[in-house]
């Protein structure tokens, strides 16, 4: 497919949301992951790191990942009617190759250097992905609906029923966890090394 057909199948709604939903989940995560292993990165290159993925996920990448999870649902068969193990097991799966592919190149890009920052914090975030890549999948259902770009079902009845403007402060809230949590890991990280 050419890339200008891929641009025009994402509209700039549909790239903001599926962004913020991708970023909501993986900020902390990542900020965490950097910081509390066995081989941390230096603060700096963290938040380096951190700022680039945001970066990146609104330059087009949050796009590209929900894209070809899209794509990646049809070929695997992946429905709305599928049950909701099969839809966690193919987000779980797909986050881990996509984190096999991107990491490396993200952290040289980050300003990590040498086996323990490239290495060992390769291993942990793919891992990280493959941890969490049921919560990314689920939060990009859940901030499409909460923003009424596509409905989904894999939210609980009642939340479905909520009404277009509690969904959006449902969404706030998520991304005020998500900046207090990142927050918290980066200042309880020294206490901590």
């Amino acid at each position: 497919m050419k890339l200008v057909s891929i641009v025009k199948e994402i509209n700039l709604k549909k790239h903001l949301v599926d962004s913020t939903a991708v970023m909501t989940v993986a900020t902390p995560v990542m900020a965490a992951v950097e910081k509390f292993n066995q081989h941390p990165l230096a603060t700096q290159t963290s938040i380096n790191s951190r700022l680039l993925a945001i970066g990146l996920t609104y330059a087009g990448f949050g796009s590209l990942f929900t894209w070809l999870r899209g794509h990646s649902r049809n070929m695997f068969g992946i429905t709305p009617e599928s049950t909701e193990k099969a839809k966690k097991f193919h987000d779980i799966a797909y986050s881990l190759a996509y984190g096999v592919v991107t990491t490396v190149p993200f952290y040289l890009i980050a300003g990590a250097r040498g086996e323990q920052d490239v290495g060992w914090n390769t291993f942990y975030n793919v891992a990280a992905m493959g941890a969490t890549g049921w919560l990314l999948g689920y939060s990009v259902d859940a901030f499409r609906d909460f923003f009424n770009v596509e409905p989904s079902e894999r939210l609980p009845q009642v939340i479905q029923q909520f009404s277009p403007r509690e969904k959006k402060g449902l969404a706030a809230l998520a991304v005020t966890a998500s900046l207090a949590i990142t927050g918290l890991a980066y200042n309880l990280a020294p206490y901590f090394s």
